[in-house]
């Protein structure tokens, strides 16, 4: 049950990277509940600032911070630490949209930025 936690972790955070927010919100859903019944302390906390973060990006910004702070505090109880910075970051993503103004807010749609493809360049090499 391990395994399938951190899959559905994983699976949560490249739909954040997507900006996939349904997709969010479901795998966040079905990780809380997987690590509730299983007491899995490390993925409940993934699963609770995921679901955070979905629900602040969706605008309900509030409760979303509620549940990112909640699953930092857990996150860091745990005595985990490598995630930290991308959890940080979508914290100041959340903590943004509250309180900018609301012509500078993000739009409630976050868009990544188009993917810049590099073309292969022939390298030339002297012998």
């Amino acid at each position: 049950m391990n395994g399938l936690a951190m899959g559905l972790s994983w699976a949560a955070g490249l739909a954040a990277n997507e900006c996939n927010l349904a997709e969010v919100e479901r795998f966040a859903t079905d990780l809380v509940e997987l690590s509730t019944r299983h007491k899995f302390a490390f993925w409940l906390a993934s699963g609770l600032f995921h679901r955070g973060w979905a629900r602040s990006v969706s605008g309900d910004t509030a409760q979303g911070i509620a549940l990112i702070d909640r699953g930092l505090r857990d996150y860091r109880a745990t005595g985990a630490v490598l995630g930290l910075p991308v959890f940080l970051g979508r914290k100041a993503e959340a903590l943004y949209r509250l309180y900018a103004p609301k012509s500078e807010a993000l739009t409630s749609k976050w868009s990544p930025p188009p993917v810049t493809r590099v073309q292969e360049v022939p390298v030339l090499t002297t012998q």
